[in-house]
């Protein structure tokens, strides 16, 4: 990755990680949540696609994912990086 998504990936996992620390949700829950999905993921590809965990309204942090990808988009604008091009980038690790 370069330098500006390696910025905007640190910028949204700065304030998920301070959101979901505000409101009680342990790392724990997270970590059990993400694992589920990525097995749902390798069961049915085809359903899951290419979204992140918390962009599943059943996730416990997805308001939290939610906001932080407002600001991760907004940023991006600002520094001059199209979210398409920066999605592809992202999605292909």
């Amino acid at each position: 990755m370069d330098d500006k998504s390696e910025f905007l990936v640190a910028i949204h996992e700065l304030i998920e990680w301070f959101l979901t620390k505000q409101k009680g949700i342990s790392e724990k829950n997270i970590t059990e949540f993400d694992k589920k999905f990525e097995q749902l993921r390798t069961t049915f590809p085809e359903l899951i696609g290419e979204q992140e965990p918390g962009d599943m309204i059943s996730a416990p942090y997805y308001e939290q994912h939610q906001k932080a990808t407002q600001i991760e988009k907004l940023v991006a604008e600002m520094i001059g990086v199209k979210w398409s091009e920066y999605n592809k980038i992202v999605n292909s690790l």
